[in-house]
């Protein structure tokens, strides 16, 4: 959570807002992360995520039924970007209004 929070603050120095204009776009990456060779300009790229009860398919770009056997499933890196709220309009992505992370 104190990590998330930091990404937002650093982006709202950085563009001159207030935190409290700011909400979360996510991207997931179609790229290995392999060729990835720079960070992202705005927001960060978050490797090592799981599913549970649900699978990704790489090519489609979306999720699928989770297969039988495993009980997780690796997501590709995804790119949380902090977005001015007014500005988000994206329809291929996925976005979050309010952030609350459970442990």
């Amino acid at each position: 959570m104190g990590f998330i929070t930091a990404v937002l603050q650093s982006s709202a120095r950085q563009n001159n807002v207030s935190v409290d204009t700011l909400s979360w776009e996510f991207t997931v990456n179609t790229m290995d992360d392999k060729n990835l060779l720079f960070p992202p300009k705005d927001g960060v790229l978050i490797p090592g995520l799981y599913l549970e009860g649900a699978g990704w398919d790489k090519k489609a770009s979306c999720l699928v039924e989770a297969k039988p056997l495993p009980l997780v499933c690796p997501m590709p890196s995804i790119h949380f970007r902090p977005v001015e709220s007014l500005k988000r309009v994206s329809k291929s992505e996925y976005t979050v209004l309010h952030t609350s992370l459970c442990y």
